[in-house]
């Protein structure tokens, strides 16, 4: 899916099972953090453009100009960025908006989108947005960002039902009703006034015809449901709003 993502790996002191007298002298160094942001331009007239911000900061002690520097690896995708550079005060900081979105679905880009459809679809666009201050002799990098951002066909959960096998079913279309021929659903299930961290899951590939059927024996009638359609090759991802299982 998209937006921004936090993942934190926390390990406890490591004791030896034979000898707990035998441990790591601490464990300040057993925890680690990546954030990472990730973003899905979905094919229109053109296709959907994603906004977020970033910080801009001034970490001396004096006035400076202060400027953003982004890389892409992909010729695929167009980038807006608010403010080439800006003044900002000591120790100041300041948010930028920046904008990035797909050529797939721009008419003027039709013909160069056809020719490389595959390797749009394929690789992501992998954007490097770093701050950067005067310095005496050159500039000084203040810190940056990493962004992931992917094409595809917008796409859209219709028909879903649920099934006392058990499990839920439905079908996987784009915005001009062709079917996703690939990708995989996630069902997420709770029961009602249970804490998210409990919820089940269950998974199920999409067919050619855009059918799916997740199998989930923990289904029971009453749930909370939600199915999210995780993209795959040409199509982006999708999600319905919670939905309670009906069944016999």
């Amino acid at each position: 899916m998209s937006g921004h993502f936090c993942i934190t790996v926390d390990l406890p002191l490591y004791e030896d099972p034979a000898d707990p007298a035998v441990h790591e002298s601490s464990d300040r160094d057993n925890f680690a953090q990546s954030n990472y942001d990730k973003f899905w331009s979905e094919s229109g007239s053109p296709s959907t453009r994603k906004r977020f911000s970033v910080k801009l900061e001034n970490p001396t002690a004096a006035s400076a100009i202060v400027f953003p520097r982004i890389r892409q690896t992909s010729p695929f995708y167009r980038v807006y960025i608010e403010h080439s550079w800006l003044r900002l005060s000591p120790q100041q900081t300041k948010e930028v908006g920046v904008m990035m979105e797909s050529l797939d679905g721009d008419p003027a880009w039709e013909d160069f989108v056809s020719q490389h459809e595959d390797q749009i679809f394929e690789v992501p666009g992998i954007f490097e947005i770093s701050g950067w201050v005067q310095g005496v002799c050159a500039p000084q990098c203040t810190g940056g960002a990493t962004v992931e951002v992917r094409s595809g066909k917008g796409t859209r959960i219709k028909d879903v039902r649920f099934d006392a096998e058990p499990g839920a079913a439905g079908v996987v279309l784009a915005p001009d009703g062709s079917p996703a021929t690939n990708g995989v659903v996630l069902m997420t299930m709770m029961r009602e006034g249970d804490y998210p961290v409990n919820q089940l899951t269950a998974t199920s590939t999409v067919d050619n015809d855009g059918t799916f059927f997740v199998y989930a024996p923990e289904l029971e009638s009453g749930m909370l449901v939600g199915l999210l359609f995780l993209g795959g090759f040409g199509f982006a991802p999708c999600e319905t709003e919670l939905l309670r299982a009906e069944f016999d």
